[in-house]
């Protein structure tokens, strides 16, 4: 599950009651706001996540983080924050949710990200992005999302060689995902899915 950073602050007593109840595996970190992503910030926020980290592995439950683009952004010293997250908090602590639109907007290199990395990418959204990704660089996150975003295999990602390199990134789930697809939802995720199972690698 999605937990808010709240959750992981403090007392983590009802987290971990709710990761009992539904037996979870793993809790994952969705989001930063936007007030809190400088450079002390994302320190700050390792040392947090090394904490509840071992908390919950404590408890036989693995926390991750899951990105947007920011994180892969520079702020300002050469450092991003998923370079803070990764270099800060060991696998036992923290692993990652990898959303490869997000990452793919920002020119990551998702397979050299892996191989940097062995072992750290536990999951990933699965969402395709069109071909004319240049035509939204100002976009706002809505047109994005509806314009941008595809159906699994409607689009560009080579979803396939990053697949290829599962016993590399350490990939045990694969989360099809669109934030704002186009009605009827039924057949969207009917696309997705079924190309995903065609998918070989």
């Amino acid at each position: 599950t999605h937990a808010s950073k709240s959750f992981l602050e403090g007392d983590r007593s009802e987290l971990l009651g709710i990761c009992k109840t539904l037996d979870l595996s793993y809790v994952v970190l969705p989001y930063i706001s936007e007030n809190e992503r400088s450079y002390e910030d994302w320190k700050t926020l390792a040392q947090l996540l090394n904490e509840a980290g071992a908390e919950l592995a404590d408890n036989g439950v693995k926390l991750a983080y899951h990105n947007h683009q920011f994180e892969f952004e520079d702020l300002g010293n050469g450092a991003t924050a998923m370079d803070i997250l990764l270099g800060d908090c060991p696998p036992e602590t923290l692993c990652f949710e990898l959303d490869l639109f997000w990452s793919a907007l920002v020119d990551v290199d998702i397979a050299q990200l892996f191989k940097d990395n062995p072992g750290r990418f536990k999951m990933c959204h699965v969402k395709d992005m069109g071909p004319n990704k240049s035509e939204f660089a100002n976009a706002s996150y809505e047109d994005m999302s509806a314009n941008l975003m595809k159906n699994v295999g409607e689009g560009t990602l080579p979803f396939e060689d990053y697949f290829a390199l599962n016993d590399v990134s350490g990939m045990e789930y694969f989360i099809a995902e669109h934030d704002n697809p186009a009605a009827p939802y039924q057949e969207a995720i009917a696309t997705s899915l079924n190309n995903i199972r065609d998918m070989r690698f």
